[in-house]
């Protein structure tokens, strides 16, 4: 039986810093990962 699954607001995951890049491991498996970034241009 799968479980439902949770709506998370990206943009609250990973808090912006100004001057730096923030970074945040969102999945990690064996194939690979999936990591959101905050930047500031």
């Amino acid at each position: 039986m799968k479980t439902a699954a949770n709506v998370l607001p990206l943009a609250e995951m990973a808090a912006y810093q100004e001057g730096a890049v923030v970074s945040k491991t969102l999945l990690s498996k064996l194939t690979g990962t999936v990591t959101l970034f905050a930047f500031d241009t």
